[in-house]
């Protein structure tokens, strides 16, 4: 997904032309220049309101100004989408409004380029997550019920199947594909496209190009979220060789390693990312992995809730050690001794400071005991 589609006319031009222009085109050459230089100063600061409001006001101004069947006309209203689906909105009235406006742009797309132009890929993949948000496809494959199909067809029509680009839209749509949804059927078909843009990647860059580790990392997430911990640390641990994901993947190794019980291997990542994290403040010291405490039997029984902060040094491991319980409430239920028990199984993060990992002590924790309704 592109984050800005170049308007092909230059500012300076529609500067120039409104010399001669009547008042009105003045204005709208006007808010048509601001709203392009807001726009993409928005997106830079990364500022999703304001580049909503700034594309929206540039189509606005860009329709009397270009040919309604323009490519300027056709990159505002893909510009439009694009800001449109950033706010992350969730009404369902939103969410058609996104689709109906890259919809509009495929077809001004289609017309421009042709139905088999590779301009239309980012267009289609972007579609393709709207039709999506929409409407599930239930136990369908996604890219067999949404423009993601095409947009294949269109990369294997131009490149071929075996191609570099049509990994990599296999792995942009790996990706969109769990957008919002974290079924079990979307994850499957998620994980089905990285596996293929990982092979194709792989074999024609390696397996620690860029793309590669991307597409394993991808794979080792899915992994994760179905609790197929062993399955998933051969793919986390290729993504380490990508330093823009490499402290992601120590994060979920971490976890990994301590669902299958291999407590070592969890603690040589949890040190690799402090070095990775050394020098930077943590406010909130929270733990990357807990398992949650037993619940009382008594308070259980009772329905009775209640809440343990304790206190504990994170050791040079990360692990918890010489926990004692700061307030339990309330007290003689049983959950401060659960909570203690429970601490065992914190992982932090340890602190490096010039190059060596420090105990920190003081650190507190609650657990909250709360029972289902």
């Amino acid at each position: 997904m592109k984050l800005l589609i170049p308007v092909i006319v230059s500012l300076l031009s529609l500067s120039a032309l409104g010399e001669e222009a009547d008042t009105s085109r003045s204005d709208n050459i006007k808010r048509f220049n601001e709203g392009q230089r807001c726009h993409k100063s928005a997106i830079a600061e990364r500022n999703k309101k304001e580049a909503l409001r700034c594309a929206e006001s540039s189509l606005e101004a860009g329709k009397s100004l270009f040919e309604p069947g323009s490519k300027n006309i056709a990159a505002l209203t893909y510009n439009y989408g694009v800001a449109l689906r950033s706010t992350d909105a969730s009404s369902s009235v939103v969410k058609k409004e996104i689709k109906n406006v890259f919809t509009e742009a495929l077809n001004l797309y289609e017309s421009l380029y042709g139905v088999n132009s590779v301009d239309l890929v980012d267009l289609l993949i972007d579609l393709g997550h709207a039709e999506n948000k929409v409407k599930r496809t239930g136990m369908n494959d996604p890219v067999k019920s949404s423009s993601y199909k095409r947009a294949l067809e269109i990369l294997s029509f131009n490149y071929g199947d075996d191609s570099l680009e049509y990994a990599q839209a296999q792995l942009a749509i790996s990706m969109e594909i769990l957008d919002g949804s974290l079924t079990l059927n979307a994850l499957v078909f998620s994980s089905k496209y990285a596996k293929g843009a990982y092979e194709i990647i792989s074999r024609k860059l390696g397996p620690t190009s860029v793309g590669a580790t991307l597409a394993s990392f991808q794979l080792g997430k899915n992994n994760m979220t179905q609790k197929k911990y062993s399955k998933a640390i051969p793919f986390l641990k290729n993504a380490l060789a990508n330093p823009s994901v490499a402290q992601y993947a120590h994060g979920f190794l971490i976890e990994a390693f301590e669902q299958i019980g291999q407590r070592d291997s969890a603690t040589f990542h949890a040190q690799a990312l402090g070095k990775l994290n050394q020098g930077r403040q943590n406010q909130n010291y929270l733990p990357v992995y807990r398992k949650p405490p037993i619940y009382p039997r008594g308070a259980q029984r009772s329905g009775t809730n209640g809440y343990v902060i304790i206190e504990v040094t994170v050791s040079r491991e990360g692990l918890a050690i010489d926990p004692i319980v700061i307030e339990e409430m309330p007290a003689s239920k049983g959950f401060g001794k659960a909570a203690l028990k429970a601490s065992s199984t914190l992982r932090y993060v340890p602190q490096f400071v010039d190059g060596e990992a420090v105990e920190v002590p003081g650190v507190l924790y609650k657990y909250t005991f709360q029972m289902a309704r």
